[in-house]
């Protein structure tokens, strides 16, 4: 069985806009760090903003997946 990474906590993202004010979106998600990564670029799609911090992103544990 193959070993991936996942994530088992609730994810905070916080983003900038264009104006510099910074905007804060939460999830619970368990996936993969790419799992994660694609549902945050998915959910900010078309809209001007840079990610800045994830929480818990230290936090992956070993799991199989």
């Amino acid at each position: 069985m193959k070993e991936e990474k996942v994530l088992l906590h609730r994810f905070l993202f916080v983003v900038r806009n264009k104006n510099g004010c910074e905007l804060s979106c939460s999830a619970d998600l368990m996936g993969t760090r790419d799992d994660v990564y694609k549902y945050f670029s998915d959910s900010v799609s078309g809209l001007d903003v840079e990610l800045i911090d994830v929480s818990c992103e230290s936090e992956w544990e070993e799991h199989s997946h």
